[in-house]
């Protein structure tokens, strides 16, 4: 939840004597911060379709969530960042399918000897797409005044054709930079391409000092904060036990 939403909220669930004996997680699209001018946070209310919203009070929900420079109560997702780079390779993704889905021809120009009005035009294009395109990149060009043929608009792919290895590398690459996880670790291509026994070990050792450690300095802070208080015991069965400087030590 806090690596795909930015956030990940867990609620206290209390017995019949209010203590607290589970914690759920709770889809972050679902909840709902309400701001308080004084106690900074008033309520959460957890939505479900068209039914009123649950509030809960705020000492009942552990909420984590990654830095957010815009927002004081959400946090934001990794991911957000290269959201725009991310949707232009989808992008190429799209073209690449709908080249595919259109036998190799991206488009082409048909040519008329004759003149032709706009309306006589676009119902040509028309009738043209709904056999052979998607109204997107591949449309049909309509010229007149020329001798009627039609050419095929194919592209100059070069020797690599539509480059779908170097689409797949460059996706790999920002989504596993973005969330702090080498290449080699989860199997992508350019980490099989990269892939050694010492490439591992040291890439190993770069995700648990780099990514994995500051995670779990993120999450203990959130929980010790939120389930000391429930638990008073834990500092007379541990009197050294300190919330804020123990998690730092993790």
């Amino acid at each position: 939840h806090r690596s795909l939403a930015g956030n990940a909220f867990a609620l206290k669930v209390r017995s019949a004597s209010q203590r607290v004996v589970e914690l759920w997680l709770l889809r972050p699209d679902r909840v709902n911060i309400v701001p308080d001018a004084q106690n900074y946070i008033r309520r959460f209310e957890y939505n479900i379709g068209d039914r009123e919203p649950i509030p809960i009070v705020p000492d009942d929900i552990i909420h984590f969530k990654t830095p957010n420079p815009l927002n004081d109560f959400y946090g934001m997702p990794p991911l957000k960042g290269i959201a725009k780079v991310v949707d232009l390779d989808n992008y190429g993704f799209d073209f690449v399918s709908d080249y595919y889905t259109h036998a190799g021809v991206p488009g082409g120009i048909l040519t008329t000897k004759a003149k032709l009005s706009d309306l006589q035009k676009t119902e040509i294009k028309e009738r043209f797409n709904k056999d052979y395109g998607n109204g997107k990149w591949h449309s049909l060009l309509v010229l007149d005044s020329a001798e009627a043929t039609f050419q095929a608009m194919t592209q100059n792919l070069g020797a690599q054709g539509l480059v779908l290895p170097e689409l797949n590398k460059i996706l790999e690459a920002r989504i596993t930079g973005a969330l702090g996880v080498p290449p080699t670790l989860v199997g992508t291509v350019i980490g099989t391409e990269a892939s050694s026994y010492g490439n591992k070990k040291s890439e190993r050792e770069s995700f648990w000092n780099e990514t994995m450690k500051p995670l779990y300095r993120e999450l203990v802070g959130p929980l010790n904060r939120a389930l000391v208080p429930d638990f008073p015991g834990v500092k007379k069965a541990c009197p050294s036990f300190d919330a804020r400087t123990e998690y730092k030590n993790l």
